[in-house]
């Protein structure tokens, strides 16, 4: 949505009694609607891979344009139909899952059916697997996933498989098993030329529940199964290039059992999701909304799952233009809650900053945005280290080929160095490695020189949600510009003499508010004041409702109540009523002014909101 802003300030005593700076702000909606292009690419369809997925976590050979916004609902269902299943009870299922018309079907356990079987049980139904069985001790998996799609709507541009767990050696039933683990994929153009990829994966038997393993392994169950959700989430960073991602399948995991889960994993990297009762997902992409789910009763290991999920103008992230910065200014968070715990502040927030502005600027996709910040979070946690041997974000030596001491802490040439792009380097950076072959942990570890990849797998999660926060509209659902995971240091408003006499808290306000609420027009500053060196600025804001609205008040009250904490809060007062964070249990109680009781509309702030912020810096 675009504005055009128009402001006209008043001074001094104005409409607030009291109030030493007030301002007025008027919006006139944009209506101009930038053109739409949807032409389908040209050429036939592609049917897929041949011989893909034979060794852990290979993603090349990734082929596809980049399409554009997906409007409108996509049907998915997934179902787990096992070969045990006799004939008349799998085509029964087939066509039950293909009554509902979905757009894609995701299956496993179907290593017994051939693709043209798959096709007759569900008439108007493209299928593909890659159909080179992988001959190695684990790959009796191979052949288990498929995804289908329907040819009236919809083409195979690219697909294939990817080995996501290699060797996990299990028990079942008291036997032991070695078996791997796949995630068959397919690109796919829709008629009106957009792009959607579908990944159809099967993971491992619980670990948590079956932790047991035979031989000597040198890692657990659980660190195999998240290594494995980790390579998946490296593979929709590679798809989602080209268009959104889904992902479906038996996920043999539960929310709540850790961090190692796929719901763990997918919702940290911001999908939103549907689930049965039992392990059957669908993870849909960040921004997109599930609008229904419902089981279906079929011949499944599991109940079988229908979502319609609204794609919201989603589209693929393509290759950043170095022209136009990755950073646009909607969402500079002041610090960020990240998945794993840890917290990030002003400085690291704006060196992660940094670090995706050179990765597009030198053309590079996100998913190296996200390897870079993969290491600098692992090495230093996005701290400039100025003291010590190892120097920098990178945390780098002097004299090893990355530069001299002051530049190892220039951030900029620091990031530019390891993508590999700046031209007085000696070392090898990511740009130098067939790096888009690489999981995501392999490659941060190669440009380090580190020999274990788990040390920034770790901080993958991390990474991720650094990115989607502040790389240009591709927010976690559920938060806005000025964050209810990230609070955001939101665009400036045109109200620049109302800000100056306001600390930098009561600023963020105002412009978290004015964002939320652009129907708001007139704000007053208000104290108590603080001493900032050569004045004073206040603590505190009025804000006031246009023709006293009522549930506007009780939105924006409503609003920062959910926010108290982030934004600094110390006391609301409106329509009679005051709340604190300090004070959560006690909700809102009764308020009267300091002069005595009284029924007065205006002094119970029935007309406004009053904010008062704990007493920071200037």
């Amino acid at each position: 949505m675009k504005w055009r802003i128009v402001v006209a300030l008043a001074l001094g005593a104005g409409v607030l009694a009291g109030v030493p700076a007030e301002a007025r702000l008027s919006a006139a909606r944009d209506t101009t609607v930038p053109p739409r292009c949807s032409a389908p690419v040209s050429g036939p369809s592609k049917v897929g891979a041949s011989g893909s997925g034979l060794v852990l976590a290979d993603l090349s050979g990734v082929e596809g344009p980049t399409g554009g916004s997906v409007v409108g609902a996509v049907k998915t269902a997934v179902a787990n139909i096992p070969n045990r299943t006799g004939s008349a009870g799998f085509t029964s299922s087939m066509r039950t899952l293909a009554a509902d018309e979905p757009d894609f079907i995701f299956l496993n356990e179907v290593s017994g059916r051939t693709l043209p079987a798959l096709r007759t049980a569900a008439p108007g139904y493209n299928a593909y697997r890659d159909e080179q069985r992988d001959t190695t001790r684990g790959g009796v998996q191979s052949m288990n996933n498929v995804v289908m799609w329907r040819t009236d709507r919809w083409r195979a541009l690219d697909s294939g498989r990817v080995k996501v767990v290699n060797d996990d050696p299990g028990f079942h039933h008291g036997r032991p098993f070695t078996w791997d683990r796949y995630a068959t994929w397919a690109m796919l153009q829709r008629t009106d030329g957009t792009v959607v990829s579908v990944v159809s994966t099967h993971m491992m038997t619980n670990p948590k529940k079956f932790p047991r393993q035979h031989g000597n392994p040198p890692i657990t169950r659980i660190q195999r199964y998240s290594r494995g959700m980790d390579i998946i989430l490296d593979l929709v960073d590679v798809l989602e290039v080209h268009g959104p991602v889904i992902v479906a399948g038996d996920m043999n995991s539960h929310p709540g059992e850790g961090r190692w889960t796929a719901h763990a994993k997918m919702t940290g990297a911001g999908f939103g999701y549907a689930k049965d009762r039992g392990v059957m997902y669908m993870f849909h992409p960040p921004r997109t909304v599930k609008v229904g789910a419902r089981e279906l009763p079929i011949a499944s290991d599991h109940p079988a799952l229908i979502s319609t999920v609204d794609m919201a103008g989603e589209a693929g992230t393509g290759t950043p233009d170095p022209s136009h910065p990755a950073f646009g200014g909607g969402t500079r968070p002041l610090w960020l809650q990240l998945p794993s715990g840890a917290t990030i502040r002003t400085e690291a927030v704006r060196h992660a900053i940094t670090i995706i502005e050179r990765g597009s600027a030198a053309g590079l996709p996100r998913r190296a945005w996200v390897v870079a910040l993969m290491a600098a979070l692992a090495e230093s946690g996005l701290r400039n280290v100025t003291a010590g041997d190892a120097l920098g974000l990178f945390r780098q030596y002097a004299g090893s080929g990355w530069g001299t001491a002051d530049e190892l802490v220039d951030p900029a040439r620091a990031a530019d160095a390891f993508y590999g792009v700046h031209p007085e380097v000696d070392r090898q950076g990511l740009n130098d490695l067939d790096w888009q072959a690489l999981g995501l942990r392999e490659a941060a570890a190669a440009v380090q020189g580190y020999p274990f990849p788990e040390r920034y797998a770790e901080r993958a999660a991390d990474a991720r949600y650094i990115v989607q926060q502040v790389a240009g509209g591709r927010l976690i659902p559920g938060s806005d510009y000025c964050g209810e995971v990230a609070l955001g240091e939101c665009p400036d408003t045109p109200l620049d003499k109302l800000e100056a006499s306001l600390t930098s808290a009561a600023a963020t306000l105002l412009r978290c508010v004015e964002e939320a609420f652009p129907e708001l027009t007139t704000y007053g500053a208000r104290g108590p004041a603080v001493s900032c060196g050569s004045g004073t600025r206040m603590a505190g804001l009025e804000i006031v409702l246009p023709d006293g609205d009522a549930a506007l008040g009780a939105d924006v009250a409503a609003y920062l109540e959910a926010r108290g904490d982030l934004l600094d809060v110390s006391y609301v007062l409106w329509a009679g009523e005051s709340w604190s964070p300090a004070e959560p249990e006690a909700g809102w109680r009764p308020y009267q002014p300091r002069t005595g009781p009284t029924t007065d509309p205006v002094a119970l702030h029935h007309d406004r909101v009053h904010v008062v912020l704990k007493r920071g810096g200037c």
